[in-house]
């Protein structure tokens, strides 16, 4: 996943805190993290090409989880 991230974003994918990788479990993980420091929102941005069973899998298996 990590490879495929930085030839679709770049090297800075690699080394830039912010950027969301892994399954739902980890992306889930990742996103409490930021929950628990006090982030309320998140900004999800998407490149071309986009990997559209992966955004399936965030909203139906990550977001749940974040919804009030």
């Amino acid at each position: 996943l990590r490879q495929r991230l930085i030839a679709q974003v770049g090297p800075q994918a690699a080394t830039q805190p912010g950027y969301l990788v892994g399954g739902p479990k980890s992306i889930a993980e990742q996103l409490h993290r930021y929950v628990e420091q006090g982030v309320t929102a998140i900004n999800l941005a998407l490149r071309p090409p986009i990997d559209w069973e992966a955004l399936d899998a965030f909203v139906k298996e990550v977001m749940p989880a974040f919804r009030s």
